[in-house]
């Protein structure tokens, strides 16, 4: 009940094509004098990602958290049902669902990735913190972006997450740290995002996917 999220769907979507998914987690945070209102939400998140959807030809969708942060307990029946209402509205290719958020948003997917692990194909936690609890890098691919002076989200967690990615055997992550970008995110990051998603696949925990997985199926 409350729950709301902004859809994109691309001119190219066709029902017969399974075809990728990309939940984006919208930044923000607790608001009002009681911090019971949530900063930010859906419809301002998809100004990020529209764009890229079209060219693309991905569904994107962006739901609006009822509790500040994306962690949150309350937040979980909204996640879940925003993704399975996506996979009976559209033919989603369940081998390709993707997660990712900016500030709140990056704290959310590294909250996210490891809740669902089996639901995504890749994930990007952008700007924001609290990895990589549970995250497991050769399992799920994983996008980390931040900007080296970020005065709001410091890069410090990102940061000690990508260290810790380093040292593991066979891990797929790629680690972007840019200067002069405060809490940003630029544009070709936004791009360098959508390309690392394209080349991942889930598995599922079987023979590693070479074709779509239809949710019409």
């Amino acid at each position: 009940p409350g729950g709301n999220y902004c859809l994109f769907v691309p001119s190219k979507y066709d029902p017969l094509v399974p075809t990728p998914l990309v939940v984006a987690l919208h930044g923000g945070g607790p608001g009002g004098k009681d911090g019971k209102l949530v900063t930010g939400n859906g419809q301002e998140a998809m100004n990020f990602y529209q764009d890229l959807a079209e060219e693309w030809g991905w569904v994107v969708v962006c739901p609006s958290a009822l509790v500040a942060g994306w962690g949150s307990k309350e937040n979980e029946p909204l996640v879940d049902g925003v993704v399975e209402e996506m996979r009976m509205l559209f033919n989603v290719d369940e081998a390709r669902v993707y997660l990712t958020g900016h500030s709140m948003g990056g704290y959310g997917t590294w909250a996210w990735a490891p809740k669902r692990p089996e639901l995504w194909a890749a994930c990007a936690p952008c700007a924001g913190g609290g990895g990589p609890i549970g995250v497991d890098p050769v399992a799920l691919p994983t996008y980390i972006y931040h900007g080296t002076d970020d005065n709001i989200c410091g890069v410090g967690q990102d940061r000690d997450a990508a260290k810790s990615f380093a040292g593991i055997k066979k891990a797929d992550f790629v680690y972007t740290e840019v200067d002069r970008i405060g809490h940003g995110f630029p544009d070709w990051v936004r791009r360098d995002i959508f390309t690392f998603f394209a080349g991942r696949m889930n598995d599922q925990g079987k023979k590693r996917a070479v074709a779509p997985v239809s949710s019409f199926a």
